[in-house]
């Protein structure tokens, strides 16, 4: 019978020692999940009811929940362990602009957590299921980018078990104690060596497992949907860099170089009567600063701080006085990634040969 505990270890990740003697319990929650990252069932919500006995979890089976059966399972798991191996997982399908909470959305995003150890014998504070998201008290934040407020957390404990390196994964701040998950592509493969004095710090933090945008958050824009239907025909004649836009569309496409920390500014250039416009956008600032114009000194621009949210803004650009533009970005969580919706108007121009 060694052959076949042999061919089902290869098949399914599982140990022989413990399909031979059921000692699960002395392997991670991360282990455990990977051990069922390739399996199928025919409803979705047995994906998490077929793990219950493998975590020695009791919770009600309410078919046509959906993916929450596995939000459920995972909390229950938080709720009886300390062990922050379950925030390990990968999404293969994740990239810059992706963000994410801290709980997977199926076991199969455990698909490479086979070697990803905990122990037991380092104390800390086990994670909380709080109002404001998964509650995580006294974690090390190495902090990798001040700009941008992204950091690394180390998870206590845990370790790649080939190279006895400590894992965690990749954080951004959001608001004053609330953070996000970024680059969840690469989280669980990144081993932290130590840091710099002074860039690490013990602290508190939460995450919300659906994001909830704020004023102060500098997000990874994925996509600019324009709106130019207010404008005239031909008073947008340019968008730089042209390799980065899709005209029949009227999308931007994002690119991150690989090694490079920065965006590109993206360029719109228009022409509203006599006047040349060169309005320039910034992903790599907070939404409410990362717009501007040209240098001609009869051009302001400001926001409009009469009619805004956290997640629309309305920026109104001048001539000599006289309005000749509106611009309003609105930002939006889709598919786990940031957007932005701008709108151009130019409803508001008005004769302005005369005063030129």
């Amino acid at each position: 019978m060694d052959w076949l505990r042999t061919l089902l270890e290869d098949c399914t990740g599982i140990p022989v020692r413990v399909l031979r003697y059921g000692n699960f319990s002395a392997y991670s929650i991360a282990q455990r999940m990977s051990w069922a990252a390739s399996r199928v069932t025919t409803r979705i919500e047995d994906t998490a009811y077929c793990l219950m006995g493998l975590f020695e979890i009791h919770m009600p089976m309410l078919y046509g929940e959906g993916e929450r059966a596995f939000t459920r399972l995972q909390e229950e798991i938080i709720k009886q362990s300390n062990d922050m191996s379950i925030f390990l997982w990968t999404d293969i399908y994740g990239k810059f602009s992706t963000y994410r909470g801290l709980l997977a959305r199926a076991p199969f995003e455990f698909a490479q957590c086979r070697n990803v150890a905990w122990d037991r014998l380092e104390i800390s504070p086990g994670p909380e299921i709080s109002s404001q998201g998964i509650k995580l008290i006294d974690v090390h934040i190495h902090s990798l980018n001040a700009l941008s407020n992204e950091s690394f957390i180390v998870f206590p404990g845990c370790r790649d078990n080939r190279s006895r390196s400590q894992l965690g994964i990749y954080l951004q701040r959001v608001s004053q104690n609330q953070y996000s998950r970024v680059d969840p592509d690469r989280n669980r493969i990144y081993s932290y060596e130590g840091s710099k004095p002074g860039h690490s710090q013990l602290s508190t933090v939460f995450v919300r497992q659906n994001p909830i945008p704020t004023d102060m958050w500098v997000s990874r824009i994925g996509k600019i949907y324009l709106s130019t239907w207010k404008l005239k025909s031909g008073e947008l004649y340019c968008v730089k860099p042209p390799e980065y836009w899709r005209k029949e569309l009227q999308i931007f496409f994002f690119a991150k170089a690989e090694g490079d920390p920065k965006l590109p500014l993206v360029h719109f250039l228009l022409q509203l009567g006599d006047v040349k416009v060169n309005l320039t956008l910034d992903p790599n600032k907070v939404l409410h600063s990362c717009l501007s114009i040209g240098e001609d000194d009869r051009l302001t621009f400001a926001r409009n701080p009469n009619e805004h949210t956290n997640e629309r803004l309305l920026f109104d650009c001048t001539y000599s006085d006289e309005k000749i533009l509106r611009v309003a970005l609105e930002r939006e969580l889709v598919d786990d990634e940031f957007v932005v919706y701008m709108e151009l108007d130019s409803n508001t121009i008005r004769q302005l040969a005369s005063k030129i």
